[in-house]
């Protein structure tokens, strides 16, 4: 897989989702996307998983448990998951990409017409280095705000420092950035920053928060804006705390179903 020409910090911008459509505001490479054809109800992608649990705990096989209330959004591409909640509908835009046979799960066609686009063109909208995008689909239509979580992976890439993020927000086109704050944050993952800042774009403000982990040999970075600093906050709280790679919860659901299965021939 080739490096992508996502800068390590523009990674870390923010989806302008609300009135008047979806902005990208600096997400996308030079590369335009392929058309996805839209053919079945069915998903045909792996499935998300929806489980209600307490508080996000370390099982023993290392795979984490989901806040009540949210679901898995899982990059079929990275290999990540983390936790949102029930009500955002999840885009495997990487996914929908790379195979132009896929079916368009019913939820993600809803969501393109609920802006006003063709999956194509919500697809595009998204920007090319977008691997999966999670939009609230709660909220009443016509806010100027709607709350949504995106992953950008870059390969080959160092976690951005605090001087390289600020300079790339302060230079976004078309948009105004105030950064608040960026601060290391212990992940298992690998070492991490979360930022915390505001975005405005025409008339509308942004509440955002992103966190960069290093992943795999590069950066990935997860963003959640919303239309108030908490709401955000609150977004990103149960990223940190539930992040984990796909083979994690693989792994310890193999050894949950090893473990029932020398118990029940014992």
């Amino acid at each position: 897989m080739a490096p992508r020409s996502v800068r390590p910090a523009a990674a870390l911008v923010a989806l302008a989702l609300g009135v008047g459509g979806l902005s990208a505001c600096g997400l996308g490479g030079d590369r335009p996307a392929p058309t996805v054809t839209a053919t079945s109800t069915t998903d045909a992608l792996p499935p998300m998983e929806t489980e209600d649990g307490p508080s996000p705990t370390t099982t023993a096989g290392g795979a984490k448990t989901l806040p009540s209330g949210t679901r898995w959004a899982t990059s079929s591409r990275s290999g990540l998951r983390w936790a949102v909640p029930d009500d955002f509908t999840v885009v495997d835009v990487a996914a929908l990409r790379a195979n132009r046979s896929t079916p368009v799960p019913k939820d993600v066609r809803a969501l393109a017409r609920r802006q006003g686009m063709s999956v194509n063109e919500m697809l595009a909208s998204f920007g090319t280095g977008a691997e999966l995008v999670a939009v609230d689909t709660a909220s009443p239509q016509g806010q100027p705000v709607t709350a949504n979580v995106n992953l950008v992976a870059i390969e080959n890439q160092s976690l951005p420092d605090e001087q390289e993020i600020r300079r790339q927000l302060a230079n976004i086109p078309g948009s105004r950035t105030r950064v608040l704050s960026v601060k290391d944050v212990p992940m298992e993952l690998g070492p991490a920053n979360r930022t915390v800042y505001t975005m405005t774009v025409k008339d509308r403000t942004l509440a955002v928060e992103a966190m960069a982990v290093e992943h795999d040999g590069g950066t990935a970075t997860i963003t959640a804006s919303a239309a108030t600093a908490p709401a955000a906050k609150a977004l990103m709280d149960d990223i940190v705390d539930t992040l984990e790679p796909v083979a994690a919860s693989a792994s310890a659901s193999s050894s949950s179903a090893a473990s029932s299965a020398s118990s029940r021939a014992a």
